[in-house]
């Protein structure tokens, strides 16, 4: 990724989150060319590739997700202790030097709210434009 101010039609970073990765990666391979590399460091994670450069993360929301059932001080301690690295000036500076900004700490609950958000938003967006995955 380049760094420094970007420019109008500049590329920036992608975050896409699904719980259908496989057809999310075959959608957009096809509709935009997009070309994928492995993540090895994020369970779940693959990087978008657009013209052989790095572009973004697409995430399936079902890797990494803690299984059914698992107790809410559990899930709520995970959150603490990764809310605890985000907030570090080392983390920081790992975010900065690839041109992102540090997410934004949150709740279990803020953070569950926003998937949802997101989820709903992106469907209604495909919906309107009558988007299909063949």
């Amino acid at each position: 990724m380049t760094t420094g101010s970007r420019r109008l039609h500049d590329v920036c970073w992608l975050n896409l989150m699904t719980p259908a990765a496989a057809q999310a990666k075959e959608f957009f391979a096809a509709l935009l060319g997009w070309t994928y590399a492995p993540m090895d460091d994020a369970p779940g994670g693959t990087l978008i590739l657009v013209e052989g450069k790095h572009a973004g993360a697409l995430m399936d929301l079902d890797a990494g997700v803690l299984p059914p059932g698992t107790p809410p001080a559990i899930v709520r301690r995970l959150n603490e202790e990764i809310n605890r690295v985000l907030a570090t000036e080392p983390m920081r500076q790992q975010f900065a030097a690839q041109n992102m900004a540090t997410p934004p700490i949150k709740t279990v609950e803020q953070f569950a709210a926003t998937v949802k958000s997101d989820i709903e938003l992106w469907q209604s967006l495909g919906r309107t434009a009558k988007l299909q995955i063949d």
